[in-house]
């Protein structure tokens, strides 16, 4: 039987930055590779696994509409352009 302290909930799980979580989510995998956890940790670590894989996803989304794109206009001042993942495609590399 799982201990309750061994059992993430959700709503318990604090906010944490993008690199703790990534860490987090690299010993959580380790885990479950390993497949000696009895059923009902697996399936904690798991859900605490999409939890926190959910949680990198909303703050790269955030970061990545605080990324602007800087370019040089004709009369030298500089312009700033909210970066898009579309216009990253279609520019040319220099």
């Amino acid at each position: 039987m799982v201990s309750e302290s061994e059992v993430v909930h959700k709503e318990n799980q604090p906010k944490e930055n993008f690199e703790t979580s990534v860490k987090r989510l690299e010993q959580l995998i380790n885990e479950l590779e390993r497949g000696d956890l009895p059923l009902e940790l697996s399936l904690a670590r798991y859900e605490e696994g999409m939890t926190r894989l959910k949680n990198c996803y909303a703050i790269l989304e955030s970061v990545e509409k605080k990324i602007v794109l800087l370019s040089k206009r004709e009369d030298g001042t500089i312009q700033e352009t909210p970066f898009s993942l579309d216009q990253a495609k279609n520019q040319k590399k220099v």
